[in-house]
């Protein structure tokens, strides 16, 4: 029975208290492993379109860690991206 109000008793993982260091951790291993599985992307797909995969690391650590730890994925992609993987103009 459900009653409105009352909280569970069982601990649930969002409820829980994250370090911040193990969020910026986790950023940097999710850019930097999605960086090294894009390499060999590079040799069938065209120039840009490996950058989707970002996308993936984002996404994930966004919707496990919130906006803030997504926002920080998506500039630390999108500088990696263009570091490691579009040539100079």
């Amino acid at each position: 029975m459900c009653v409105v109000g009352r909280r569970s008793d069982s601990p649930r993982l969002v409820d829980a208290a994250r370090p911040r260091a193990f969020g910026v951790l986790l950023v940097v291993v999710a850019v930097a492993a999605t960086t090294v599985v894009i390499y060999p992307l590079r040799a069938i797909a065209p120039e840009v379109s490996p950058g989707v995969v970002y996308l993936l690391a984002v996404l994930l650590v966004a919707v496990y860690w919130g906006l803030a730890f997504g926002l920080l994925t998506s500039l630390a992609s999108a500088a990696a991206f263009n570091f490691f993987h579009i040539p100079p103009s």
